[in-house]
């Protein structure tokens, strides 16, 4: 690999704005590479470690990681899919403006979701999701997605929590008890 540039010792102005240390992604732009007509070339390190090449027309505008999600969104098998679940989750993050400062591999699918006991495995339902599906949960709804505040559990867990506050399901919880048992 080529030594980077310094930028400051290029006798022509170049028409490009300096991205050194810039997120793309999963990317990080560690330094200029070379200008090759007329298209800019950079030095990038991924969050899984890999460092690639990328134009610079190219950074966030469709190439965001080395090419270790497409990977794991196409061809790995349910235990193996924290990467679709990651994309998914940066896109919510984003369309819904909360915080988003996971790393593919903060995201671990167990073998039985924590709330039901029920063993994970990959849907065929709609879209693919069935009630056994792993889903990624925010703990606290709302406090985004950070190490700290995800967890992956079942789809049926994460469709019956939802949104509830603990409150909200302990008087439901309480109110299934009752007309279960007659109390109702």
């Amino acid at each position: 690999m080529r030594n980077p540039v310094d930028l400051t010792s290029l006798k022509r102005p170049w028409s490009f704005k300096d991205k050194t240390g810039q997120r793309f992604g999963n990317l990080v732009v560690e330094s200029f590479l070379t200008r090759k007509e007329g298209r800019t070339y950079w030095i990038c390190k991924c969050d899984c470690g890999n460092i690639v090449t990328v134009m610079d027309g190219q950074l966030g505008k469709g190439v965001n990681s080395c090419g270790c999600l497409r990977g794991l969104l196409c061809h790995l098998t349910y235990k193996e899919q924290p990467g679709r679940m990651f994309t998914a989750a940066k896109a919510r993050a984003k369309r819904d403006h909360i915080p988003f400062t996971l790393i593919p591999s903060d995201i671990v699918v167990p073998e039985k979701c924590p709330i039901l006991g029920i063993t994970l495995t990959k849907g065929k339902g709609q879209g693919g999701h069935c009630d056994t599906s792993p889903s990624l949960d925010q703990i606290i709804p709302g406090a985004g997605y950070t190490k700290e505040n995800i967890q992956v559990i079942s789809n049926r867990a994460n469709v019956l929590k939802g949104n509830g506050t603990a409150e909200e399901h302990f008087k439901i919880a309480r109110h299934i008890e009752g007309f279960s048992s007659g109390k109702i």
